[in-house]
C-alpha cells in the first residue's frame, strides 16, 4: 500500500521495510518477514528510504520528516527524529531520490532541478551541490528509486519520465 518504504541491505542480503509503523526486515531465502521495532511511529507515506552501510543506519526522508533506525546487529530499533540542517529542499519533498555514495560515505538527495544535496549523518548537515542542466522537475509522484548511484559509472543516474531524457551526476 502507500508509504512502504524499502532499502535492500547487501551486507545481510535482507531488504529493510517500513510500514509507516514499524520496521520489518524481509528474507528472500526464507521467504520472511520480521518486525524489528517495538516502539511505533506515525511516519508520513511520502518518504524514501536508503541504507547508510558504512554507519549501519536505515534513513527515511520526506513529507516533512526524517526519521533514522540504527540497524546494527543487536540494535534496538528504536526510531529517532533526524535533526539535520540545510536539506529543507529534500525534507519537504514528496518521495525525493536518495542514494548512498560509498566514495564519501553521504547519503546524496535528488529533487530535480540543478542542485542534489549530500548528507553526512556525522555532523547532520546537508551540503547542496549545483551543477547546470540538471534533471528538471521532478515527476509529480516523486523521484524515488530513480535517483540512483552507479558504481560502474562512479555516478548518479536518474530518469523521472519516460518522455525526457536520463541525467547523469558526477
Amino acid at each position: 500500500g502507500p508509504g512502504l518504504v524499502t532499502a535492500y541491505d547487501p551486507d545481510t542480503g535482507k531488504v529493510f521495510l517500513h510500514d509507516k509503523i514499524h520496521l520489518f526486515t524481509y528474507d528472500f531465502h526464507t521467504n520472511n518477514y520480521e518486525r524489528l521495532s517495538s516502539q511505533p511511529i506515525g511516519a508520513d507515506y511520502h518518504l524514501t528510504g536508503v541504507i547508510d552501510p558504512k554507519r549501519r543506519k536505515f534513513v527515511m526522508i520526506g513529507g516533512r520528516q526524517s526519521w533514522m533506525y540504527d540497524i546494527a546487529s543487536k540494535s534496538s530499533y528504536t526510531p529517532q527524529a533526524l535533526m539535520a540542517t540545510g536539506g529543507d529542499v529534500i525534507v519537504q519533498a514528496p518521495y525525493p531520490g536518495l542514494a548512498y555514495y560509498p566514495p564519501m560515505g553521504r547519503i546524496v538527495a535528488c529533487h530535480g532541478g540543478d542542485t542534489v544535496y549530500s548528507l553526512d549523518l556525522e555532523t547532520k548537515v546537508w551540503t547542496p551541490h549545483t551543477h547546470h542542466g540538471g534533471a528538471g522537475s521532478p515527476s509529480p509522484n516523486g523521484t524515488y528509486k530513480r535517483w540512483s548511484y552507479s558504481p560502474a559509472l562512479d555516478a548518479f543516474v536518474v530518469l523521472n519520465n519516460i518522455d525526457r531524457n536520463a541525467y547523469l551526476f558526477r
